[in-house]
This record gives C-alpha cells, structure tokens and sequence, in this order.
C-alpha cells in the first residue's frame, strides 16, 4: 500500500544510516532521494524493457531481489551486523590484512594462479576480486554489463512479499551510464598520472628511433596514437599496481573499475576466474565501511553543488508475481545457472559425454 500522508514526512527524507543497523527504503517514494525509478506491473511492459535494454551497451546494472534494499557492499553488510565500528575495527587495517592474507595462505598459491592466468599477483584489486566472487566480504560492489544478466540476480531467489508495504511487492534493478561513473574511473585517474611523462617518454622513443629509421618510417609507424598506446602498456601496468594498493585506494570515496571497457587499454587484473568473464562483471569502490553507495555519491555531489537534484542511477522496480515470467524469458534467451555460474568440472563431464553420444554408437 503506498505511504500513509499523515506520515509522509518518513517518506520524503533519505533513510537513517547507522553503524549498528541497515537501512532500508521504506516505500518507492522515499527511494525518489536517490534514484529516477519505473514501475513494471504487466508482461506487455517487461517485454517493452526487455526489449529496449537487453542489447543495450555502455550502462552498468544491478540486480536486487528486493527493490527496498539499498546499495550496501558484503562487507559494510558485515561491518554493521557486526558491530565492528563499536568493537574499534579499522577499515584499512582490516582490507591490508586480509589480502595479506589471500596472498600468503596455503602456499601462496592464490598469487601464483593469478600469475599464470597473465594476470598481476601484487595487485590488491585483482586480489579482492578473486575473493569476491568467492563468497569473501569486500568493499567491492558486483554490477554487470547485461542487463539480462541483472534481471537473473534480481530473480534467482526472489520470495513473495511478507508485508503489505508497496516497496515489498517488488525487485528491481539498477543501471548507470558507464560515462555518469568517469569521474570516478580509475583509467581516468591512470591516464591523468601518466599524462606528465608522457611527453618525456615519447621525446626518448623517437630520439632511439631516429638512430635507426628515417623520419617518413618513424612518422608512418609511430604515429602519436601508437606512441600513446605503447605508453600505456608499458608504463600504466606498474602505475595500475600502485594506485590499486589498499592504503591508495582507501583514499578514494568512490571509485570503478572495468576489464571489459572497450576503448580501454588499462587492465586491472579483474577477470581471474569464470564466474566474471560470462558475468560481464564490473564493480564499484566504496571506502565509506557502513554508508551505502548512493548516500556516499550524492554527499559527493552536495559538496560541488548543493543546490543540485541528484539521482544516482536509474531503477526499475519489477512487480513479483512477474518473477516466473521473467526467469522463464531469460532461459529462452540461454541465462541459466550454468550460464551465470559456470562450474568447470561440469563443462569437463559434458565434453566428455558429448563426444561419447557422437562418436560411439
């Protein structure tokens, strides 16, 4: 039911934070605070959305079984529910120790893996990464490049409404412009570290390069764009190590960071196992340990301009009872469990029991 007026005033203010509780929105007005929101509460609409957003490309989203709940990262659910700001536990120290420990655990074979995939052993986001998609608490917050991928998570394990409060009668998911998120791109903040060498790095190339070509095969092979992307690959990798060190990254409120970015040659070291690559994963950094993303992003913008009317993102919030329908037009579309979570072991059997069927008769 929506909100009663003799209570609106719960209604038009942001949820209360704490350090010892949750929030959570108490109707799809109050969560107008922070988000630009549709409603779904037919098929024929679904299959609209569906439609204009399955094929869609450079927007990230996000998808909740609840559309009350807010954007809270697995280990500020587990700083608050804990109580861990009462027991005095400090957030960097924490995050340190526990790569720390990701690395040196059971003969350091996390880095080694890491390693042999192509990938940086000493980068403490790759790091975090592995342990998020591994059911490990970090500040890390999962989004996806697909917006049926979203439409899976938001209904895999969606229950019927156990209130008559009209925000229960939904899931929802949220989506964002990747270019609404640039500021807070780590290949923004790369590429502006880099940008003082790089006149320096390119005076250096050409100037070996002239003792051994003329200045037509320099000009027809070096071109500034390929002296730029030569740059990056070989100085942004160590500059990717240090700026992804937890004691940098603590500094930033707000961060995000991408491996399947297509003009970026900038890898994070983000796609070290299956569940990523078929996932379209990307995520968000929060370094605030109990306020949810879209409180911390709109204190952000407050402080340039507070006169603003800031949304986050978008959300579109999906009537329950559409649930089946929705899982069931995923499944045409081949996003199943196996899809999402691909378990090596069973891609292994399959091989094996295919090439039986068509071969041995």
């Amino acid at each position: 039911m929506p909100p009663c007026w003799h209570n609106i005033s719960e209604h038009i203010t942001a949820p209360l934070t704490s350090n010892q509780q949750l929030s959570e929105y108490r109707s799809l007005l109050q969560k107008e605070i922070f988000f630009d929101q549709e409603t779904v509460e037919t098929k024929e609409h679904f299959d609209a959305i569906l439609e204009k957003n399955r094929s869609l490309t450079g927007f990230l989203f996000r998808g909740l079984n609840q559309a009350r709940y807010r954007l809270y990262s697995s280990l500020q659910r587990t700083w608050i529910s804990k109580e861990y700001v009462e027991k005095g536990v400090d957030f960097k120290a924490f995050l340190e120790l526990m790569v720390q420990n990701a690395r040196t655990n059971y003969g350091e074979i996390l880095p080694r893996f890491i390693e042999i995939s192509g990938l940086d052993p000493l980068n403490d986001l790759g790091i975090l990464s592995f342990l998020q998609h591994h059911g490990c608490p970090t500040p890390l917050l999962d989004w996806t490049y697909s917006f049926t991928n979203a439409l899976y998570f938001a209904t895999e394990t969606v229950a019927a409404p156990t209130t008559t409060r009209e925000i229960d009668k939904y899931f929802c998911v949220y989506f964002i412009d990747e270019k609404a998120l640039i500021k807070g791109a780590l290949d923004d903040v790369i590429v502006q570290s880099l940008a003082s060498g790089r006149a320096k790095f390119k005076e250096g190339l050409l100037k070996e390069m002239a003792a051994k070509f003329t200045k037509e095969q320099i000009d027809s092979y070096w071109p500034d764009s390929r002296i730029d992307w030569f740059f990056l690959k070989t100085q942004g990798p160590g500059l990717i190590t240090h700026l992804t060190k937890i004691s940098n990254l603590i500094d930033a409120d707000l961060l995000f960071f991408s491996d399947f970015k297509e003009d970026s040659q900038l890898k994070y070291s983000l796609n070290n196992s299956m569940n990523i690559v078929n996932q379209k994963g990307a995520f968000t950094w929060n370094a605030n340990p109990t306020l949810p993303l879209e409180h911390v992003a709109n204190e952000i913008v407050k402080v340039s301009d507070p006169s603003m009317n800031y949304h986050f993102c978008n959300c579109i919030n999906i009537n329950k009872n559409l649930a089946p329908y929705v899982r069931e037009k995923l499944e045409s579309l081949g996003v199943t469990k196996d899809y999402i979570y691909p378990d090596p072991q069973k891609i292994a059997r399959d091989a094996f029991a295919a090439t039986e069927a068509q071969l041995i008769r």
